[in-house]
């Protein structure tokens, strides 16, 4: 069974399973880890930080969520979280140093955590969708002068793109005090929709130029995560 079977599979459980309760305000920090995937390595770039087609930042994640509702046995709320993740290498580009990713994410959805016969147990699942904004795809500058002589090759890495996204998250809380939870673990899965501008070439003739850009890659990117922290309920209902 494929990653994104299992997470969908969780998601299904979750909200499948079957009242009010008392609503419960939690916020939370995770360190995360990410892969980005879909990026084309132009072959005038070869060759690149990555072979794969993957950037893989890693940074914190915070959220908050607000559970209002039982089900049965699944206690239902909405989640909004952000990331906030940076990467080293690019598979793009040759092109390397610290931090030269930059990648944040805005999410927000419905989530649902399941009871269990372990009260300090809470497995849970979210389904969000918000949009990443990242540099994982930069951009080339090809010179030429007619009819294909080659003056230049420049390549900026600063240049930013928003792709809404959709995401799947499942995980477990463990309960360590009334107030605060450790999460030692929650696995992501989704796609971000869009392709990128990697390259335009500007002809010189003279005094004059004339600009093209193209796109290249996938139209979408698969993006999988993986994080740990902890959660603070404010006030507790449990």
């Amino acid at each position: 069974m494929s990653f994104r079977k299992v997470l969908f599979f969780g998601a299904a459980m979750v909200f499948g399973l079957a009242g009010s309760a008392r609503a419960q305000l939690g916020v939370y920090g995770m360190y995360s880890g990410e892969r980005f995937t879909g990026i084309t390595c132009p072959t005038y770039a070869a060759p690149c930080g990555t072979s794969d087609g993957v950037v893989k930042p890693y940074g914190g994640t915070a959220g908050a969520f607000y559970d209002f509702r039982n089900v049965g046995p699944v206690r239902l709320g909405v989640d909004f979280r952000g990331d906030f993740l940076r990467a080293d290498k690019r598979a793009d580009s040759s092109a390397g140093g610290t931090d030269i990713i930059r990648q944040y994410e805005v999410l927000g959805g419905i989530r649902g955590s399941i009871h269990t016969p372990l009260k300090w147990l809470r497995p849970y699942a979210v389904i969000d969708g918000g949009y990443t904004r990242n540099n994982n795809v930069g951009l080339y500058t090809i010179t030429t002068f007619p009819p294909t002589t080659v003056a230049s090759l420049s390549y900026n890495p600063a240049v930013n793109k928003n792709y809404p996204l959709v995401k799947v998250f499942v995980g477990v809380d463990i309960k360590i005090f009334p107030f605060l939870d450790l999460r030692p673990i929650e696995l992501g899965e989704g796609e971000a929709f869009g392709s990128a501008i990697y390259s335009q070439s500007v002809t010189a003739n003279g005094t004059t130029s004339t600009t093209t850009s193209t796109t290249s890659g996938p139209s979408t990117h698969g993006m999988q995560s993986i994080g740990a922290g902890i959660v603070i309920h404010l006030p507790s209902s449990r």
